[in-house]
C-alpha cells in the first residue's frame, strides 16, 4: 500500500511539472498530508514545492526525504522554473499514476464581473475605459486564472480593483493559489482581499508583497489572515517604489502561532524589536512552518540570542536572514543555532557584516550540521580567505551541495579550496563570483578541480581571470570527471585560453554549458563551444527519449495497480467522511448532553442553595426555639418555687389559725361576729389553697407538654438534616460529565 500511493504521488508531481491538468479529489476528500509533498504548478519562488497538509491522513504517504529529489526541486525552484530533466531523473520507477481521476465542474468568472474589474483598473489608472480594450482583456482573462492559480502580479492595481478582486475570490471555488504582488492596494485593498480569502476555504496560498502595507492597521489584515487553510503566506518587500511595513504591527506574532502554515515571508518589513520579542516567544514549540523569510529586517540583531533559542525548537528547513547586518556579535549564536537544528536544510546568511572571525565560527558549526544541504555566505567581508574551517565541513558533513561565497573579498587566498574540495564528496555547486582571485587564485581552484569529483557546477564570474589562469582551469577540468557547468562571463580570457576551452569541450563529454561571454575572446571560439554543445545537447536529448518511452510503458502496464489503489482510496476517502461525519453528530450530541447537564448542575446547585438556606433558617429557629425552653423552664422553676412557698406559707397560716380558732374558741362564745370573720378567713384560706394546687397541676401538664414539644423539634432537626444529605446525594453529577 505504501509503494503504490508513493507511486500515484509521484505521476502527479510529474504530471504538473509537465503542466498537464491536475489530479483532482472528490470534492469533501481531504486533501494532502504534510509528508506528501505536491507540486501543485512551476512557480518562481521558493513555494515551488508546497506541502498541503489537513487535519487527517488516509492511508500511509511516503516519507518527504523519498518523495522527491530535494536538491533538484529546491535548486530549481530558487532559480525560478522547475527541471523536467531534474525531475525525470529522480521519477521512481515504483510509481504509478490513477488513469481516471474524478473532474469536477469548474466555475467561471461572469463575463460582467471581468469587465468591472478592467473598469476599476482603469479608474486606478485614472483613464478612460476603452471598449477594444476592454474585450481584449476580457478575451485574455483566462491567462490570469490557470491551473487554479490566479496571478495578477505588478500591474499598478489598487483599492478600487481590490474590490472586484475579492468578489471574483468569494465565487473562485477552484483558486488555490492568489499572486497579488507589486500592486498598490494599500491597507484597505488587502483587508478587502484578505476578507475573501478567509471565506474561501480553498486558498492555501497568498501573495500580498509590495502592497504599500503600513503598520497603522497591518493589525487587522494579520487577524484575517489567522485561518486553518492557509500554508504560504507572503508579505515581503520587493520594491522601493511601495514596499511594505509591518514596523510595530500588532499581532503579528499570530502568524508564528498557526499551526497550519508552512511558509511564511516577511522579507523587508521593517519589523521592530518590540515585535521580534514578540515572534521569539510565539515561535517556541511550532513545528508547523518549514520556510522562513525574515531577510533585510535590520532589527533583528537585537535579541538574537533568544530568537536562535526558539529557532532551535522548531522544525524549520528553510531559513532566510540574509541583509539582516547581524555581525559577529551574533556569529556565536548563529553558530548554536547550526548545531541545535536537526531540520535545516536551506540557510542564507549573505550580506549580515560577517567577517572572518564570525565566518569561522559559522562555519566551524556546518560541520556538526547533519541536515544543511544549501548554504549562501555571500556578501561578507572575508579578507582572509575561505575559512580553514572549511577543511573540517567535508570531512565532517556528508550534506552539504551548495555552497555561494560571492563578493566575499577572497581574492587570492584560496589555498584553503585545495584540501577542503579533494574531501568534498557531496558538494555539486560552487559560487566563487565578484572575488577577484585573478589568475593565483584560478591555479588554486584549477588544483582543487583535479582532486574534486562531485561539484556540478562552478561560477567563477566577474574575477580578472586572465590566459594563464583560464588555461590552468581548462586543462584541469579535462581530467575532472564530474564538472557540467562552468560560468567565466566578465573575466580577461583571451583567444589563447579560449582555444584551450574549446579543446577541453571536446575532450571532456561531460561538460553541458560553458559561459565565455564578455570576455577578450574572438567570436569564433564562443561560436565554436557552442555548437558542441549544442550538438551534445540534442544527441543526450534523443537518448532520453527511449528511458521516458520505457518508463510511460512500465506505467501503461502497470494500470490495474494504480485503478485498485485508487479504489482503496476512494473505499478509504468514504469510511473517512462517514467517520467523520459519525464524529460530528456525537460531537453535537456531546455539547447539547453537556448543555443539559449544565442546566441541571444549574438546577441542582439553586436547589440545594434553597435547601442550605431553609436548613440555616430552621436552626436559626430551632436555637430560638431552645433559648425560648430553657427561658420558659427557667421561668417555671422560679414560678414553682414561688408557688411552693405560697403553699408552705398557706400552709402555716392555716396552722397558725386552726391554733388561733382553738385558742380562741372560748372567746368566740363571748364575741360571735369576730369568731365568724375568722371562721370565713379560714375556710378562704383553704380554697386558696386548693386554686393553688390546682394552679401547680396545671402548670406541671404544661412542663410535661413543653418538654414532649422540644422533643419533637429535635426529631424534626435529625429528619431535615437527613432529608437535606439524600437531595445533595440524589442531585449529584456523575463522574464523566464532571
Amino acid at each position: 500500500m505504501d509503494k503504490n500511493l508513493s507511486i500515484r504521488t509521484t505521476w502527479d508531481r510529474l504530471e504538473s511539472v509537465m503542466n498537464l491538468s491536475p489530479h483532482k479529489l472528490p470534492q469533501n476528500a481531504p486533501r494532502s498530508t504534510r509528508n506528501s509533498i505536491s507540486l501543485i504548478s512551476p512557480i518562481k519562488n521558493i513555494s515551488a514545492v508546497l506541502s498541503v497538509r489537513t487535519t487527517s491522513t488516509i492511508g500511509s504517504s511516503p516519507a518527504r526525504k523519498d518523495s522527491w529529489n530535494y536538491s533538484s526541486g529546491r535548486a530549481s525552484s530558487a532559480t525560478g522554473s522547475v527541471d523536467l530533466r531534474a525531475a525525470t531523473a529522480s521519477f521512481d520507477e515504483s510509481s504509478i499514476r490513477n488513469p481516471s481521476p474524478v473532474k469536477e465542474a469548474k466555475r467561471e468568472i461572469p463575463q460582467d464581473l471581468i469587465r468591472e474589474l478592467f473598469a476599476a483598473k482603469c479608474a486606478d489608472l485614472q483613464r478612460d475605459v476603452n471598449k477594444d480594450q476592454e474585450n481584449l482583456f476580457v478575451k485574455i482573462f483566462p491567462q490570469f486564472l490557470v491551473n487554479n492559480y490566479f496571478s495578477l502580479p505588478n500591474m499598478n492595481l489598487s483599492s478600487a480593483s481590490a474590490k472586484v478582486i475579492s468578489q471574483i475570490l468569494q465565487i473562485s471555488i477552484d483558486t488555490c493559489r492568489v499572486n497579488l504582488e507589486k500592486n498598490h492596494f494599500g491597507n484597505k485593498g488587502c483587508i478587502e482581499i484578505c476578507t475573501s480569502v478567509k471565506k474561501n476555504q480553498n486558498i492555501i496560498e497568498l501573495n500580498l508583497s509590495s502592497n504599500d502595507i503600513v503598520p497603522n492597521s497591518a493589525g487587522e489584515i494579520i487577524n484575517l489572515l489567522i485561518t486553518d487553510h492557509l500554508i504560504s503566506i507572503n508579505l515581503s518587500s520587493k520594491e522601493n517604489l511601495h514596499k511594505n511595513t509591518l514596523g510595530n504591527c500588532p499581532n503579528i506574532e499570530k502568524l508564528f502561532m498557526l499551526k497550519t502554515l508552512s511558509f511564511l515571508n516577511l522579507a523587508g518589513t521593517k519589523i521592530l524589536e518590540q515585535n521580534f520579542v514578540k515572534i521569539k516567544d510565539a515561535l517556541k514549540g511550532n513545528t508547523g512552518i518549514i520556510y522562513l523569510n525574515l531577510s533585510y529586517n535590520k532589527k533583528l540583531g537585537k535579541g538574537f540570542k533568544g530568537f536562535t533559542e526558539a529557532l532551535a525548537t522548531t522544525r524549520i528547513e528553510e531559513l532566510m536572514i540574509n541583509g539582516c547586518k547581524l555581525k559577529d556579535v551574533n556569529a556565536q549564536y548563529l553558530a548554536m543555532n547550526i548545531k541545535a537544528m536537526g531540520t535545516l536544510r536551506k540557510l542564507d546568511l549573505g550580506d549580515n557584516g560577517f567577517t572572518d572571525e564570525g565566518m569561522s565560527l559559522i562555519i566551524g558549526a556546518v560541520a556538526y550540521s547533519s541536515s544543511l544541504k544549501w548554504l549562501n555566505a555571500s556578501k561578507n567581508k572575508l579578507s582572509k580567505g575561505v575559512p580553514k574551517e572549511l577543511y573540517d565541513v567535508f570531512v565532517d558533513n556528508h550534506t552539504l551541495e551548495y555552497l555561494n561565497f560571492s563578493n566575499c573579498y577572497l581574492r587570492n587566498n584560496l589555498r584553503t579550496l585545495i584540501p577542503s574540495l579533494q574531501k568534498a564528496d557531496t558538494l555539486e555547486k560552487l559560487d566563487l563570483s565578484f572575488n577577484e582571485i585573478e589568475n593565483e587564485g584560478a591555479y588554486f581552484i584549477a588544483t582543487a578541480l583535479q582532486r574534486n569529483f562531485s561539484i556540478k557546477s562552478l561560477n567563477l564570474s566577474f574575477n580578472k581571470i586572465k590566459n594563464k589562469g583560464g588555461i590552468a582551469i581548462s586543462e584541469a577540468i579535462q581530467q575532472n570527471s564530474t564538472l557540467e557547468e562552468l560560468n567565466l562571463k566578465d573575466n580577461s580570457i583571451k583567444n589563447k585560453a579560449a582555444e584551450s576551452f574549446c579543446n577541453m569541450v571536446h575532450k571532456n563529454k561531460k561538460i553541458t554549458k560553458v559561459n565565455l561571454k564578455h570576455n577578450l575572446a574572438q567570436v569564433k571560439f564562443l561560436q565554436n563551444i557552442e555548437v558542441i554543445l549544442n550538438r551534445r545537447k540534442k544527441k543526450a536529448a534523443k537518448t532520453q527519449i527511449p528511458v521516458l518511452k520505457r518508463k510511460v510503458g512500465w506505467l501503461k502496464k502497470n494500470q490495474e495497480d494504480n485503478q485498485s489503489v485508487y479504489r482503496q482510496l476512494e473505499k478509504k476517502t468514504k469510511e473517512h467522511k462517514n467517520h467523520m461525519n459519525k464524529v460530528d453528530k456525537l460531537s453535537q450530541t456531546l455539547q447539547i448532553m453537556k448543555g443539559e447537564d449544565l442546566q441541571k448542575k444549574i438546577k441542582n446547585d439553586n436547589e440545594k442553595f434553597a435547601a442550605q438556606q431553609t436548613s440555616a433558617m430552621m436552626d436559626l429557629m430551632l436555637e430560638k426555639l431552645e433559648l425560648e425552653t430553657k427561658e420558659f423552664q427557667n421561668s417555671s422553676a422560679l414560678k414553682m418555687k414561688e408557688m411552693q412557698g405560697d403553699i408552705d406559707f398557706i400552709k402555716t397560716d392555716s396552722t397558725f389559725w386552726e391554733i388561733k380558732y382553738a385558742g380562741s374558741k372560748a372567746i368566740a362564745m363571748i364575741k360571735n361576729p369576730k369568731f365568724l370573720r375568722i371562721n370565713r378567713e379560714y375556710r378562704m384560706a383553704i380554697k386558696e389553697k386548693e386554686a393553688a394546687k390546682k394552679t401547680l397541676e396545671v402548670l406541671k401538664s404544661k412542663l410535661k407538654t413543653l418538654q414532649h414539644e422540644l422533643c419533637i423539634i429535635k426529631n424534626n432537626k435529625t429528619s431535615l438534616s437527613c432529608f437535606i444529605e439524600e437531595k445533595q446525594q440524589h442531585h449529584a453529577l456523575p463522574a464523566k460529565f464532571n
